[in-house]
Order: C-alpha cells, then structure tokens, then sequence
C-alpha cells in the first residue's frame, strides 16, 4: 500500500477478527495517482448521500484531530505509541 509500511495495523486486526483476506479490495493509493502518507476517509458515495450532515461532522472532527496532533506532536506520540 504505502511506501513507509506496506499495510497498516488496522488490515491485520481485520484479519485477525475473521475476515478473509480475499473478502477485502485492497487497493495501492500509488496506483491509483493519489499517494498518501498514511491517513485516508474513504467512503461510499450512497452512504454520504444519505448521511450528509453525519458525514461532514466526521471530516471536521477529523481534520480537528490531525490538527491537534500536529500542534501537540509529543502528546499524539504518547497516545499512538
């Protein structure tokens, strides 16, 4: 997936819950022209149709996080660690 790491952690805990490897559509953000570091919302375009508002609030509330953590670097590396 990415360069640093080629999966994240959450793909083995998924894995590791019961769900099959070949149940999953894994995809290269490299092949796909958008490389990311390492964080990514992904969601179907029906559910943010029908969730609009609850959509919106997630992004913002993400986007308050990573800026959190970005101004507050030593504190995330403790809670992430």
């Amino acid at each position: 997936m990415w360069r640093q790491r080629p999966f994240i952690n959450e793909y083995y805990v998924v894995l590791e819950n019961g769900v099959k490897e070949t149940d999953l559509n894994v995809f290269n953000f490299d092949d796909a022209g958008v490389a990311m570091l390492e964080d990514s919302l992904i969601a179907k375009k029906d559910w943010v149709d029908k969730n609009h508002n609850l959509a919106v609030k997630a992004v913002r509330a993400t986007m308050k996080g990573w800026v959190y953590a970005i101004e507050h670097q030593d504190e995330a590396g403790r809670i992430f660690k």
